[in-house]
């Protein structure tokens, strides 16, 4: 499987995408898929995304709320 550039032109300058061709199942019953990935606009939200949880997270931890951290959280017996 490799990633193929595609240029679009569209009204407001163009696009690009990168397809990829994807095959579900074998022999005569896989299908063909291709998919389409906006490297772009994806990329961006999902660093605005994974800054979103870390911002989360951050203002838990300030706040002393542990209870939601699972493990981590969890008092270790002295030994």
């Amino acid at each position: 499987m490799s990633i193929v550039p595609l240029v679009l032109d569209r009204q407001h300058g163009d696009t690009q995408l990168w397809v990829k061709e994807v095959w579900i199942g074998k022999g005569k019953a896989a299908q063909r898929y291709i998919v389409p990935v906006n490297e772009g606009a994806e990329a961006e939200k999902d660093r605005e995304d994974r800054q979103a949880i870390i911002d989360g997270l951050q203002a838990e931890l300030k706040e002393g709320r542990r209870s939601e951290m699972g493990v981590f959280a969890r008092k270790r017996p002295a030994c």
